[in-house]
């Protein structure tokens, strides 16, 4: 399905960080998954990308973690008819994904595709606090990453690792 009207508003914010990324490629990603996912506009979610310190006071004050994440997603609740269109933001901490990319074996940018494709499925619903949803999250990641982002990603779920397996590792921290 070919999009008509641009589906994703793409918000960067670099707070203290020299950290830069080409947003462009991630706003194509999410738009090409909100649309297998039968959103076709007009609608919006934010993609934003922060630095640690901000990641950290969010990660805190939504989850009660006190450290950076990668990932983070926030839908919206209780929209009205007007506001329908609103998926919601998924705020994305670059330094962290680059220090997960080096442990995953994975490339930088091809990390933030898997991050991107794993907050966009979450503000859908998806969730993987079981196993069984986890498996379910994880096949679509895996079919996205490979239909949107090449099939010579060597993203870790790919690869045959899992992002829930370095998340846990993460919480564990």
């Amino acid at each position: 399905m070919k999009l008509t009207q641009s589906l994703v508003d793409v918000a960067l914010v670099f707070e203290g960080t020299e950290l830069e990324v080409d947003s462009e490629p991630y706003k194509r990603l999410l738009e090409n998954v909100y649309s297998a996912e039968g959103i076709c506009g007009p609608a919006q979610a934010s993609l934003v990308f922060v630095d640690e310190a901000l990641m950290a006071k969010l990660n805190l004050e939504y989850r009660s973690k006190d450290y950076p994440t990668d990932v983070l997603s926030f839908g919206i609740d209780d929209l009205s008819d007007e506001q329908a269109e609103l998926i919601g933001d998924i705020i994305i901490c670059p330094s962290v994904a680059r220090e997960n990319a080096k442990g995953n074996g994975n490339s930088f940018i091809d990390e933030l595709a898997l991050l991107v494709v794993h907050g966009a499925l979450h503000l859908l619903g998806m969730d993987h606090e079981d196993d069984s949803e986890a498996l379910v999250m994880e096949e679509r990641e895996r079919g996205y990453l490979g239909q949107f982002w090449g099939a010579d990603t060597k993203t870790a779920i790919l690869a045959g690792k899992d992002v829930h397996t370095h998340l846990a590792r993460a919480e564990a921290q």
